[in-house]
C-alpha cells in the first residue's frame, strides 16, 4: 500500500532532492480527495444527492451519461449483510477491508462486529483498523468507552499500536467530552520518549481533530522544545494546523502563533509549519508563507509555501484582498517554467485550486505547445486546466486529445483524462470508459487515473464497468502495484458513482478465490454504505494526515494511508 505515489510516480517516503521536479504529484496524491470535492462543488448541477439535503453543498455535479439509482436504506442494509459475511474470511486484508466498511456504515448493529474483530482477530493490523472503524462509526456511547479503555491498556502483541489507534479514533469520533484528558496525558508521557513517536503524534492529531483549546500549551511547548524529536515535532504542527478554522478567534490566534514557533526549527519543523499555515485565513501566515516560504531556497518549502497559499486563497474567496496578494505571488513563481520548473507546477496547480480564472489564457497557451514543456510540468498544466473548472469547449477538445495519444506520454495521458472529468465535458464519459474496455490493454498509470476520471462524470452502466475492473475482468494489469492502485481506484470511482445497483454486482466478486478481489470489493461496498455523500467524494481516513509533511512518515501514518 502506502500513500505516495501520483500517476507514473513511485510510492516511498519522498523524491530526491535533484529530481525534485517530480514531487508535486506526491502532494498532489495526498490530497486529491480535497481537489476533487472542490471541482465538484464548483458545479452547477446536482449530482451526488439532491437539492435541499444536506450533503447538497458537496454534490453539484453533471448528470451521468447513463441513469442510476440512488443508495437507499435497504440498499446500505443489504450491503452491510454482504460485509458482515466477510468477517470470517480466511484472508486478513478481506477482514481488514470488512471492518472499516461497517465503520463508515454508522449503523449501530455494526458496532458489536467491530468490537468482537477488536478482541479477538489474530492479525493486530486489523485489530489496529477496527479502532479506527469505531471512531467512523459515530456511536460514541458504544465507542468511546471502549476506545478510551484501549487508550491505557497495552497490547499482549508487542507489534500492535494499540494506543495510537485508540487516539485516533477518539479523534474521529468527534466528541471531545471524556476524551481530551486521556489524551493530553498520552501526549505528554509520549512526546519526549523514545519509541513513542507513534502514540505522541497521533494524540496531538485526535487533539486537534477535537479542536481542544487546552492542548495548546502543552503543543506551543514541544514545538520550542530541543528535547523532542523532529517526527512528534511535525505532527504536533499538523494538528495545530487543525485550528486554523477554530469558532473561537483566541483559539486560533494561540494556535498560529504556536506554528509561526515552527519556523525557527529544524528543516521538517518549518516544512512542517508552512503546511500547517494554509489552514489560517490570517494575514501574518499569508506574510510568512511568502516571506519564509517562496522566499526561501529549500525547494520543499516553496512547494509546501504555494499549496498553502493556494488552499487560504480558496476559503477567502476571489472578491477578498487576501485572494489578490495571493494571487499576485503566485503569477510571479507560475509565470514560466524556466527559473523552476518545479516551484512552477506547485504555483500553477496551486492557482488552479484557488479558481483563479485569469490563469486560463495561459495554461491554454501552454496546451497547445505542450510537447516543448518537460513531461512532469506537462502533467501539471493539464491538471491544473481541470482543476480551474473551466467549461470552454476549447479546453475540453484540447485535453480530449491529449488523452487519446500515446504519444504524449502516459503521465500526461493520465492527468488529461482526470483532468478532462474534472471540466464536466459532456463527452468525456464515453473516452474514458473505452480505454478501459477496449481491446488494447492500457498504461498502468493511465488505467488507475482513468477509473477514478470515471467517477466524477460515469453513472450506471460506467459503475459497471469499474466493477469488472475489480473482478479483474477489464483493464487487466500484471504488476502488483500496478492492480493494486487501479482497483483502488475502481472503489473510489464506484463510491463517487454511487449507484444502488452497485450493491448487487459486487455480490458475486466477494465470493473470488483472489484475496485481492473480495478485500477491494468489500471496500467498495464501504463507500456504498456511507451515508453522507461528501464522503464518498473525500473519506474521512484521508482527512486525518492530510496536509502532512511526506518526508516525515512514521509507521502509523503510513498504515493509516494504506487502509484507506
Amino acid at each position: 500500500g502506502g500513500g505516495g505515489g501520483g500517476a507514473g510516480v513511485g510510492k516511498g517516503k519522498g523524491a530526491a532532492q535533484d529530481d525534485k521536479d517530480k514531487i508535486w504529484p506526491f502532494y498532489y496524491e495526498g490530497n486529491k480527495e480535497e481537489y476533487i470535492a472542490t471541482v465538484i462543488a464548483r458545479r452547477p448541477l446536482a449530482r451526488i444527492s439532491p437539492p435541499k439535503t444536506s450533503t447538497y453543498v458537496l454534490s453539484t455535479q453533471p448528470e451521468p451519461a447513463g441513469g442510476r439509482r440512488l443508495i437507499g436504506e435497504t440498499d446500505r442494509q443489504e450491503a452491510m449483510a454482504l460485509v458482515v459475511g466477510r468477517l470470517s474470511d480466511g484472508d486478513s486484508h478481506v477482514r481488514d477491508a470488512a471492518v472499516l466498511a461497517l465503520g463508515k456504515s454508522g449503523f449501530k448493529e455494526a458496532l458489536s462486529h467491530i468490537q468482537k474483530i477488536a478482541d479477538s482477530d489474530p492479525d493486530y493490523a486489523v485489530r489496529e483498523d477496527a479502532l479506527l472503524a469505531m471512531g467512523l462509526s459515530g456511536q460514541t456511547g458504544a465507542a468511546q468507552p471502549y476506545l478510551l479503555k484501549a487508550l491505557t491498556t497495552p497490547s499482549t502483541d508487542r507489534r500492535e499500536k494499540r494506543a495510537a489507534y485508540a487516539a485516533l479514533g477518539l479523534g474521529l469520533l468527534g466528541t471531545p467530552e471524556n476524551a481530551v484528558e486521556p489524551l493530553r496525558k498520552l501526549y505528554q508521557a509520549a512526546a519526549g520518549r523514545t519509541g513513542m513517536e507513534d502514540e505522541a503524534a497521533c494524540a496531538a492529531v485526535a487533539l486537534g481533530m477535537l479542536g481542544d483549546a487546552g492542548a495548546l500549551p502543552m503543543f506551543e511547548k514541544v514545538v520550542a522544545s530541543r528535547a523532542v524529536g523532529d517526527g512528534v515535532k511535525c505532527f504536533t504542527l499538523h494538528a495545530l494546523g487543525r485550528y486554523g478554522q477554530h469558532p473561537d478567534e483566541k483559539v486560533r490566534k494561540a494556535a498560529l502563533k504556536a506554528v509561526l514557533g515552527g519556523l525557527e526549527g529544524k528543516i521538517e519543523a518549518r516544512q512542517s509549519a508552512l503546511l500547517a499555515l494554509g489552514s489560517f485565513n490570517d494575514p501574518t501566515a499569508i506574510q510568512a508563507l511568502v516571506k519564509e516560504g517562496l522566499g526561501k531556497a529549500d525547494p520543499y518549502s516553496k512547494n509546501y509555501a504555494a499549496h498553502a497559499l493556494g488552499r487560504i486563497a480558496a476559503r477567502v474567496g476571489p472578491t477578498s484582498r487576501e485572494y489578490a496578494q495571493i494571487a499576485k505571488e503566485l503569477c510571479k513563481v507560475a509565470e514560466t517554467d524556466k527559473k523552476d520548473k518545479w516551484l512552477f507546477q506547485a504555483g500553477t496547480l496551486a492557482l488552479a485550486t484557488m479558481s483563479y480564472s485569469d490563469q486560463e489564457k495561459q495554461l491554454m497557451e501552454f496546451v497547445g505547445d505542450l510537447k516543448k514543456l518537460d513531461g512532469h510540468v506537462a502533467s501539471a498544466v493539464v491538471l491544473s486546466l481541470g482543476l480551474l473548472g473551466t467549461d470552454s469547449p476549447e479546453s475540453a477538445k484540447h485535453l480530449s486529445e491529449i488523452f487519446g495519444s500515446r504519444s504524449s506520454g502516459s503521465n500526461i495521458q493520465a492527468y488529461a483524462g482526470l483532468a478532462l472529468a474534472m471540466t464536466g465535458s459532456p463527452g468525456a464519459v464515453k473516452g474514458l470508459s473505452e480505454t478501459l474496455t477496449g481491446d488494447s490493454r492500457p498504461h498502468a498509470d493511465v488505467a488507475r487515473t482513468t477509473a477514478l476520471a470515471i467517477g466524477l462524470v460515469g453513472g450506471a452502466e460506467e459503475a459497471k464497468v469499474l466493477v469488472d475492473v475489480l473482478a479483474g475482468k477489464a483493464a487487466v494489469q500484471q504488476a502488483d502495484s500496478a492492480r493494486f492502485f487501479l482497483k483502488g481506484a475502481a472503489v473510489q470511482g464506484i463510491g463517487l458513482i454511487g449507484d444502488a445497483e452497485s450493491v448487487k454486482l459486487l455480490k458475486p466478486v466477494l465470493e473470488s478465490k483472489s484475496w485481492e478481489e473480495r478485500a477491494f470489493a468489500t471496500a467498495a461496498l464501504g463507500y456504498l454504505m456511507e451515508p453522507k455523500a461528501e464522503y464518498r467524494v473525500a473519506p474521512r481516513l484521508s482527512d486525518i494526515f492530510r496536509h502532512h509533511n511526506y518526508h516525515v512518515a512514521l509507521p502509523v501514518v503510513k498504515a493509516v494511508q494504506s487502509a484507506l
